[in-house]
């Protein structure tokens, strides 16, 4: 099984007065991800002052659904280094989830129907959203090559605003598309 750890950096605008700056600066995430035959296993741990993030409760029977990105959402990017197709997984506290597959650069979305479900464990301490446990189902076309893999976040605070985190952040704007953001490389 090829492993590895992580850490997840909160953008920071260049511009202080844009609706993008930060409100959960004392909210780091870190975790690990895990690749063996069939799936990637990730833990997102999250640290710090948990107290204001909003997120969905967890529901009885989580579906597939669109948009999740627009509150807390953990998400996943998988891509082979030599095309330029690739994958986004979302993962919501709720277990929500969707699976996406892109052409290219946000070109050509359509929803993967080899991915029929998403198994999610949402963790919390003292009532607190403390991390996601996710096994994602790792698609056939990835098989036997070098995945790069992207891992980023967004956090809704309790006053809607959207934090977002990734491994890096290539842009002047949060871009998880961005393929210079895939910089994790692990052998299938």
């Amino acid at each position: 099984m090829n492993k590895c750890k992580f850490d997840l950096q909160l953008f920071h605008p260049l511009d202080a007065s844009t609706l993008l700056q930060p409100t959960l600066v004392d909210t780091s995430i870190h975790g690990q991800i895990m690749l063996d035959s069939q799936h990637i296993v990730i833990d997102f741990i999250l640290k710090g002052d948990t107290s204001l993030i909003k997120h969905s409760p967890i529901t009885p029977t989580p579906q597939r659904k669109n948009n999740l990105w627009q509150s807390t959402c953990f998400e996943v990017f998988t891509a082979t280094t030599s095309h330029p197709y690739y994958s986004e997984y979302n993962i919501s506290p709720s277990h929500d989830w969707n699976v996406y597959t892109f052409k290219g650069y946000r070109e050509g979305q359509s929803l993967d129907p080899l991915i029929g479900s998403i198994k999610v464990k949402t963790l919390y301490s003292n009532e607190k959203l403390s991390g996601i446990t996710a096994s994602l189902p790792l698609p056939p076309r990835l098989a036997g090559k070098e995945i790069a893999l992207g891992i980023s976040c967004v956090l809704q605070d309790i006053h809607d605003h959207l934090n977002y985190y990734a491994l890096v952040h290539p842009n002047r704007k949060p871009d998880f598309h961005d393929k210079r953001s895939f910089v994790i490389r692990l052998n299938h």
